[in-house]
Formats: C-alpha cells, sequence, structure tokens
C-alpha cells in the first residue's frame, strides 16, 4: 500500500512539475524532452489545470484569419518577399502562394543580375535552311 501511495505521489510531483513549465511558456516538445514524459501526459495535465496555450502559439479565430490574409494581400502588393510575409503574419507560404493567385497578383522579378539590354534576337535559321545546308552544301538560297 506504501508502494502505492508513494506513485501517486510521484506522478503528482511530476504533474505539478510540468504544469510549473507550462505556466512558464515552455513547449510541449521541451517538457517531453527534459522530463522524460509523453506529449499526451503534457496535454492531459495542461486540461487539468486549465492552462491556456501562450498568446504566440494559440490557434487564430476565422476574423484574425481574414485580417492577416488581407495585411497578406497589401504586403504582396507592395512588393514583400514570402519570408517578409511569414515572419509579419506567421501564415504559411502555401497560404500566401493561395493570397498571390487568388488576386491575381504577379510575382515580381528578384534576379540580382537582370540584364538591362534586350536580349539577343533568335537566329533566323528555319527548318529548311537547315535541311538544304545539310544535304545539299553547295547549293546557295
Amino acid at each position: 500500500m506504501a508502494a502505492a501511495v508513494n506513485r501517486r505521489e510521484q506522478r503528482e510531483q511530476l504533474d505539478d512539475e510540468i504544469a510549473a513549465l507550462l505556466r512558464a511558456g515552455a513547449t510541449h516538445q521541451h517538457i517531453v524532452n527534459t522530463l522524460n514524459v509523453g506529449n499526451s501526459r503534457v496535454v492531459r495535465v495542461r486540461s487539468e489545470h486549465g492552462i491556456p496555450l501562450p498568446p504566440g502559439r494559440a490557434k487564430r479565430t476565422r476574423a484574425e484569419l481574414d485580417t492577416l490574409a488581407g495585411r497578406a494581400t497589401a504586403m504582396l502588393r507592395a512588393g514583400a518577399t514570402y519570408q517578409q510575409i511569414r515572419d509579419a503574419t506567421r501564415l504559411d507560404v502555401h497560404r500566401i502562394c493561395a493570397l498571390r493567385k487568388q488576386h491575381r497578383i504577379p510575382v515580381p522579378d528578384r534576379r540580382p543580375n537582370r540584364p538591362t539590354t534586350p536580349a539577343a534576337p533568335a537566329p533566323s535559321s528555319d527548318i529548311d535552311t537547315l535541311y538544304d545546308s545539310i544535304f545539299h552544301p553547295g547549293a546557295t538560297p
């Protein structure tokens, strides 16, 4: 009987440690690796103790997502990179790409050494000229 009480106390003590780390803002993965416990136990302790997710990691409401989508669209139109938009809004690259396509925003050219002169014209050799030069080398066009 004493062993069962001791185990119960150990479990409660470990749950209290998990709760303290969650309140301090530790991630699930950090707690799992530090205390060598399962992820489900961390989830259970969070729900039993009523500890909310930190503001930066909580899921967003539809209104928040719509606001962020509008902000990302404005940034796309201003020429921001995907990384700049991700840093500012925490939107996924696929969502940013979908917004670009949905609003028909062209992809800006970001090549660093873009040529300033027009491209050279294509050679004017068509297939008949090539054929004649191979099979009729002495003939002039």
